[in-house]
């Protein structure tokens, strides 16, 4: 085969890098060799000033100093000071036996020498002549543009620096000794080898070559970790190797690169091992080199790179300062093992700023890290990729109340409610449970004394509850935190849970901007009332066990909007899309996979254009947009999910988005309707009468609740029309008792509970309001609060819309809309006009730009605080 042309090769010599004052044997091929007329000679060195010459050796003692055209031929030259250039200068090889055997010596300690546009001319007399052209030991070296031939010995060692674009050729006239181009058996810094144009084929004047290699990387006296060795043309010998990785006992190759070399023995491709390991090595990357035959271990074609994952960043707790940053490492072929630098990076993620000494898998986040988000990039020595953390860091949050047991409580229950540690615990705490006895009741737990301070510096007060774990017990209309200030206690702070709120944990939040009076009082002690409300609204029997959690002060997240669409009429894809992009905002559109392609509905290759454009594409429940609670059963559900997911992955569109979606006509439980039994009468066995059985039924589905009974009691029999068989003995004082028949399909939580262990993430309701994300979704996960921006809902009008934005970003909360068709002209209840959508979008982008809230896609928002805890 044809050697490489070493101006045109790859196109890294497309511009001649030898010019006129490169010098090489070929006469007329590469340029001209140096014409001594006009060499300086050694001896001027003294004169000049720049050394000492004693007729052998010549010392190069001032620093920062350029040494040009000089014939150094018959001398040594030694190194004695940092920051010497030489350049055009002519070397030839030393006497074996005289002094060190080399023609250049940067010993220990000297740094920053630069070798430029240099010939060295060996001898061909292995005899007599036998040394090193270039020693460098510990310090930076810089060679390039040189050139070198007919020696009998190494042309460079080196222990730190780079070789760059060197010609050497012609060598090896030793006998029984190893001429390597360059050898590196030392490292004391970064080395790289790149561009240079190797020649190890036997000149015809030769008479033995039998240890002649190009680059022989050697861990004699140290491990040699990360060298590059970068687009090199090396020609070998049949007999020995083009370019040697080795690792001597107890050292070792770590982390080196090979890449783009071009490697052949001879021109017929007859040689063995142009690349040859042996020795300890590890994490080497072979990339791009061409024509390698097998050798050694290594497999004789192109290891190309690639990347088969990308790293991603997790947090424990809520982020805040003291919180542990983690990178999950990308996965990789044919790269190094991976380096890690954290940064600060702006809100915007223009700017980023590296964090000193933050260069481990793993970051704990500081008070200086509040305001910016938190980057890693990870270095594979092939590829640099980055993760960024979505939200920023926000300040630490203050635990007012850890609600973990009773002691320093009081409440007014006076037996209605009973107040009880329980074992259960929310992000590490424990939590209280109250116990109601029976009756309508207004009741609370009180403490004193959680912290002096201006109550304007609570900024936003959030509480976590965890509702009834059996529904047909709950019937509390409201759970809200009440601070107060000696014996005033303020109700502004009141967030009453919703009505599709039955079971499982739940956050609520308010700023203290909304608690009149409060929010202008000066430092003062701050007491807190949790206050639980049940009323006749519910019915009895008044028997919920909620538990209370915690209560914490500068609760507030990062203020959020998600826009989401249903159905998929037309304008979302020819007005929406554009109408948000062109501001820089992004969206959900929750797909009806079923009814795409339809004479009212958008293509798939239209949604596909939503995707690419930076869309979060998610399910609708069902895929034809039917009612869940209306199908056959709970298999059928769970197959048109795995319907749905299959189309999005047929059609390019399978991603983390694909867990998020929301339920037809938000329709989300059958919850069943209890039926009051009044005038009970337990008498610590199974059977109970009441003063009428009408409407319930018998068997394990009709569950039945009062204070006093065991849970998961049913009802065995109807005895007559007064008289009951329970599963289990009941002790209690109570009268009244309820029985619920949970035996449809879809009662209560079964359907949320069977989409999120399917692995849905988030399903999005028609209940409107904003809610607190900081701290996690909690079993608010399936039933995210939507508020519609349809022509029949209530937030129709960018006023409106807005206004929610406002209330979202005032309590530091979470608030998502849903809007289904956007019109110049309302005909239905399900269309939007376009100029109110167009004023609340250049409302978003404007808060966005001022960096006052961030409008993500669910799929987004939940890897940014759907794992999150209470720090």
């Amino acid at each position: 085969m044809t050697s490489p042309d070493p101006f045109a090769w790859q196109g890294l010599f497309s511009i001649p890098p030898w010019g006129s004052t490169f010098h090489s044997p070929y006469a007329g091929q590469y340029g001209r060799r140096l014409d001594t007329a006009f060499l300086k000679a050694a001896s001027l060195i003294p004169i000049n000033s720049l050394g000492t010459d004693d007729g052998t050796t010549v010392t190069l003692n001032v620093a920062n100093s350029t040494v040009s055209g000089y014939d150094f031929r018959n001398r040594r030259i030694v190194m004695a000071a940092n920051n010497i250039t030489i350049t055009s200068c002519l070397f030839d090889e030393q006497k074996k036996g005289v002094g060190n055997p080399f023609s250049l010596f940067k010993p220990d300690g000297i740094s920053g020498l630069l070798v430029d546009h240099c010939t060295f001319a060996g001898n061909k007399d292995a005899t007599d002549f036998r040394n090193v052209f270039i020693d460098s030991r510990a310090g930076s070296i810089t060679v390039q543009y040189c050139e070198a031939y007919c020696q009998n010995e190494d042309f460079l060692q080196f222990q730190e620096g780079s070789a760059y674009r060197n010609y050497i050729h012609e060598y090896g006239y030793g006998t029984n000794n190893h001429a390597d181009a360059i050898q590196v058996y030392k490292q004391t810094g970064p080395i790289t080898i790149a561009e240079n144009y190797i020649d190890c084929r036997k000149p015809a004047d030769a008479t033995s070559v039998n240890c002649t290699s190009g680059i022989r990387l050697i861990g004699e006296q140290s491990n040699l970790s990360a060298i590059q060795v970068l687009n090199n043309v090396i020609w070998g010998n049949p007999s020995w190797y083009c370019l040697g990785l080795c690792g001597t006992d107890p050292y070792g190759a770590i982390n080196c690169l090979l890449q783009g070399n071009w490697l052949q023995n001879t021109d017929d491709g007859s040689a063995v091992y142009p690349i040859t390991t042996t020795g300890v090595r590890t994490n080497t990357t072979y990339i791009n080199n061409a024509n390698l035959s097998t050798g050694d271990g290594i497999v004789g074609t192109e290891d190309v790179p690639s990347i088969t994952s990308v790293p991603t960043i997790s947090w424990t707790k809520d982020g805040s300062p003291g919180s542990v940053y983690t990178v999950t490492p990308g996965s990789y072929v044919n790269c190094g093992a991976p380096s890690y630098q954290w940064y600060r990076v702006s809100k915007d993620g223009v700017t980023q700023t590296a964090i000193l000494g933050a260069t481990g898998i793993s970051y704990v986040s500081t008070s200086a890290d509040v305001g910016f988000k938190i980057r890693v990039v990870e270095d594979s020595l092939v590829y640099q990729q980055s993760a960024t953390t979505i939200g920023w860091v926000l300040a630490a949050p203050q635990v007012l109340w850890n609600v973990n047991n009773t002691a320093g409580t009081t409440n007014n229950a006076s037996g209605i409610v009973t107040y009880g540690n329980n074992s259960t615990t929310v992000d590490g705490y424990g939590a209280i449970q109250a116990t109601l006895t029976g009756a309508a009741n207004g009741t609370y737990l009180q403490k004193t004394n959680l912290a002096t301070d201006v109550p304007a510096n609570l900024d936003v007060l959030a509480y976590c509850v965890i509702l009834d774990t059996d529904p047909e017990y709950q019937t509390i209309t409201g759970i809200d935190f009440r601070p107060g200030v000696g014996s005033t206690y303020y109700t502004g702070a009141s967030r009453a849970t919703t009505v599709h709120s039955t079971v499982g944990k739940y956050w609520h939040a308010t700023s203290v901007q909304n608690i009149a009076t409060f929010k202008d009082l000066g430092s003062s002690a701050i007491h807190g009332r949790l206050f639980l409300t049940s009323s006749s609204g519910t019915g009895a029997p008044y028997c919920a066990q909620p538990r209370l959690a915690a209560v914490v002060a500068k609760a507030g997240g990062i203020p959020t909007a998600v826009l989401t669409f249903d159905d998929g009429r037309f304008s979302i894809h020819d007005w929406v899309l554009p109408a948000l992009s062109s501001r820089g905002l992004v969206a959900n559109f929750f797909a009806p996979v079923s009814n795409l392609d339809g004479v009212s509905f958008m293509s798939l290759a239209q949604v596909k254009d939503l995707f690419n454009a930076g869309w979060g594409i998610g399910i609708d429940g069902m895929p034809d947009d039917s009612r869940c609670i209306d199908a056959l059963d709970m298999v059928t559900v769970m197959a048109g999910i795995d319907t749905s997911w299959g189309v999005l992955a047929a059609n390019g569109m399978d991603s983390p988005e694909k867990f998020h979606g929301c339920w037809p006509n938000g329709a989300l439980r059958n919850a069943g309707t209890p039926v009051q039994l009044t005038g009970v009468t337990f008498n610590g066995t199974t059977t109970v009468t009441c003063a009428s059985t009408a409407g319930v039924g018998n068997g394990i589905n009709w569950k039945c609740a009062a204070y006093g009974m065991p849970r998961g009691t049913y009802i065995v029999s109807v005895t007559n029309s007064t008289t009951l068989v329970l599963s289990n003995a009941v002790t209690s004082t109570a009268t009244v008792m309820s029985a619920t028949n949970a035996g449809n399909a879809f009662y209560d939580n079964k359907l949320p509970s069977a989409f999120r262990s399917k692995g849905m993430r988030s399903m999005r309701q028609t209940n409107g309001g904003d809610m607190p994300t900081r701290f996690g979704l909690g079993e608010r996960d399936m039933q995210v609060l939507g508020n519609s921006m349809s022509n029949s809902g209530g937030d129709n009008t960018a006023a409106l819309m807005n206004a929610r934005v406002e209330t979202a970003k005032k309590n530091k909360t979470t608030t998502v809309s849903y809007a289904h068709n956007a019109v110049d002209t309302i005909v239905s209840g399900l269309d939007t006009l376009k100029t109110e959508l167009s004023a609340h979008y250049d409302y978003l982008a404007g808060e966005v730009q001022a960096q006052r809230i961030q409008v993500l896609t669910m799929g987004q928002l939940f890897a940014r605080d759907g794992f999150n805890a209470i720090p």
